[in-house]
């Protein structure tokens, strides 16, 4: 018996439905324990038969008893397991069913489009239905939530419908007035409001709801043709611009290929420039006037056209930065110009019969030569410093022509004031002392020297006068020839040192002159005694060695007379080096920028 339920027992754990056996295994466990109470019965039974004390009767041990146990325990396992998952998938459900009422009431509150709105209901509806039970405590309430939420769905859709037939209504006529408005548009000329407007209208127009289907194809027409017309309108007007524009480019071109052949040859003087650079204003006065093109296109031509006004004004720059300097260069030489020419101008207490004026004309007009050749200056400062250098000049031979328009008559009297003194030296007696006489000699030379030319006619005749009355004078006070030269020559010395405005200048070319004079004596003297080698063996008494050694002789004294003349004049620079006394030194006038 046991066994056979046994074997019952373990056939109902291969079914799935646990569930669905629960009864039938509850009858099985019932029926065993009913034929495990009557086996213990009956060998109780049995035991007390046998005299047993029934206190102490136990029941045998059965394997089957344990069998059906593990049996039972496996069976109410599984059910416990299939329980808890059943569970678990009702609460599921209900998440399921309380995230589609949610849903729906978003639907209800939120969702504006009824297409939209109609999907996502009929969404809802279906995966109610496929979702399954939920807990018994709350499929009442979930079941009326959700009938209450459809049935207001659908109250919203008759109140929604009626609403849009009022808004296809008021669509309607928005549009229609949105298309008229854009007709309007044809009428104006300004482009740029054209597009303002359009882009306007048309965000209204996309902001607009539909209207009636019936209407739309109509409506739809009338809008694409009007906003047609006014598309070929703003395309009409670009497509003009282009042209223009184009027009436009080829006048810039025009201009910036006229413009070349003046940045490639650039002006050499002031004048020039000032023509190029009006010209090119009235360039760059026709480029602006000329409209914009392409922008890219603008932008290319404005970038060529600026590069050649740009390397046009460096080269202007670079030509009157080099003016500049040579301005400068030529108002520093012009300024010694001027102050050399004024240094010629003798002074009002200067003799002129000591100024060589052949001398000092030639250096004016090589002045005036190096002033043609000293470069200008701005016009105006070109002007004012030529006025004062031909002040200068003008003085200069003012000066001149009156020295010379006087000449005749100061060469008269100097004419007299010589044979004055040659007189004087004609009658000539000495005092007895020799210092005396000896300064009296020295005046008298002096002054005469001191005097100027006399007429050309009476040149050698008084120059005879003089040299026999000095010679005579020089007899009478035991002077040698040599003492006389040399009396002369300081004479002279003195006279150009006090006299002559140019002094120190004669007085270097003096020195030039003797040492000059000096060095061809010397080579004659080198000469002759190169030739004396040819007497080497000759007696000083012969003839012609005697005729050498005797030129050797003079030519030694002459070079020891120029020497002393040397002295003399060297004297004379030492003192005219000599520096003057200084003056307060004034402050450099600052230089007039150009």
């Amino acid at each position: 018996m046991k066994q056979e339920l046994i074997n019952k027992f373990q056939a109902l754990l291969q079914q799935e439905q646990i569930k669905q056996v629960k009864d039938e295994a509850l009858e099985l466990i019932a029926a065993f324990e009913k034929a495990k109470h009557d086996l213990i019965k009956q060998e109780k039974k049995a035991f007390v038969a046998e005299g047993g004390d029934p206190h102490y009767f136990e029941p045998s041990k059965d394997p089957l008893d344990s069998k059906f146990k593990e049996i039972e325990n496996i069976f109410f396992d599984k059910y416990e397991q299939i329980k808890a998952e059943q569970k678990k998938e009702l609460e599921q459900n209900l998440e399921t069913k309380l995230a589609l009422i949610d849903e729906l009431k978003d639907v209800n509150e939120n969702e504006e489009n009824i297409g939209k709105a109609f999907n996502r209901i009929n969404a809802i509806k279906k995966k109610w239905d496929e979702t399954g039970a939920v807990p018994n405590h709350k499929k009442h309430q979930i079941r009326e939530d959700y009938s209450k939420l459809v049935e207001e769905f659908y109250y919203h859709i008759k109140i929604f419908k009626e609403l849009k037939d009022h808004d296809f209504k008021k669509n309607l006529e928005l549009k229609n007035d949105i298309i008229d408005r854009i007709e309007k548009l044809l009428e104006l000329k300004s482009i740029k409001e054209i597009q303002l407007l359009l882009d306007a209208y048309l965000v209204e127009w996309d902001q607009q709801g539909p209207t009636f289907q019936k209407d739309w194809p109509e409506v739809k027409e009338r809008f694409q043709k009007v906003y047609h017309d006014v598309n070929q309108k703003i395309s009409d007007h670009y497509k003009s611009i282009r042209e223009n524009q184009k027009e436009n480019a080829d006048k810039k071109q025009a201009i910036i290929d006229e413009l070349k052949p003046m940045v490639e040859n650039f002006p050499k003087d002031h004048k020039n420039w000032v023509n190029q650079t009006n010209a090119l204003n009235e360039i760059q006065e026709k480029y602006r006037k000329i409209s914009p093109t392409q922008k890219k296109k603008n932008d290319s031509l404005w970038d060529e056209f600026r590069s050649l006004i740009d390397k046009f004004y460096e080269e202007k720059r670079n030509f009157y930065q080099e003016k500049k300097t040579e301005f400068k260069e030529a108002r520093a030489d012009k300024s010694q110009i001027i102050a050399a020419a004024k240094e010629l101008i003798p002074a009002d207490d200067v003799n002129l019969e000591m100024i060589d004026w052949r001398k000092s004309t030639d250096q004016i007009v090589k002045l005036q030569k190096d002033w043609k050749e000293a470069g200008i200056l701005k016009q105006s400062e070109e002007r004012k410093i030529w006025i004062e250098f031909r002040a200068v000049c003008d003085l200069f031979f003012q000066k001149k022509k009156e020295y010379y328009n006087s000449l005749n008559k100061r060469q008269e009297e100097n004419q007299k004031l010589k044979e004055t003194i040659i007189e004087q030296l004609e009658s000539f007696k000495p005092s007895g002392d020799k210092d005396t006489d000896h300064e009296t000699l020295r005046k008298l030379t002096y002054d005469f020297q001191q005097i100027g030319m006399v007429p050309v006619k009476a040149k050698n005749q008084i120059s005879t006068r003089f040299i026999k009355a000095t010679a005579n004078v020089a007899k009478q006070l035991n002077i040698g020839s040599k003492e006389l030269k040399s009396t002369l020559f300081k004479n002279k010395v003195d006279v150009i040192q006090n006299e002559d405005p140019a002094a120190k200048q004669k007085l270097v070319n003096e020195q030039k002159f003797i040492k000059r004079k000096i060095k061809e004596l010397e080579d004659e003297k080198f000469q002759y005694e190169n030739n004396l080698g040819f007497f080497k063996y000759t007696k000083d008494d012969n003839p012609l060695k005697k005729e050498v050694m005797d030129k050797i002789a003079a030519v030694g004294n002459q070079i020891l007379d120029w020497k002393e003349k040397g002295k003399t004049i060297n004297l004379a620079l030492r003192e005219a080096n000599k520096p003057a006394p200084q003056e307060k030194e004034k402050p450099a006038e600052e230089e007039n920028p150009t």
